[in-house]
């Protein structure tokens, strides 16, 4: 009977857990801000900020999961 040795790392590397998503937060892109402005089952509602002092941003309108992805993939980090 042969023995098999144990690997070192058995479970694949796991990713650092986002936060949950939640109304007031800022997340910084690498060329602008992200502030979630309001929260629902479905869907959430954002505004983009090229600079922070920037007025009359338009509220934009996704998916939960859809917005989560995107700060993913920009490697967006949380501000506040």
């Amino acid at each position: 009977m042969i023995k098999r040795a144990a690997s070192k790392n058995p479970s694949p590397r796991k990713r650092a857990a986002m936060p949950p998503l939640e109304i007031g937060q800022v997340w910084k892109l690498p060329t602008a801000q992200l502030k979630i402005t309001g929260m629902g089952k479905l869907l959430a509602s954002y505004k983009v900020f090229r600079d922070p002092s920037q007025r009359g941003v338009q509220t934009q309108m996704s998916g939960i999961g859809d917005l989560q992805k995107y700060l993913r993939s920009n490697k967006a980090g949380l501000i506040k």
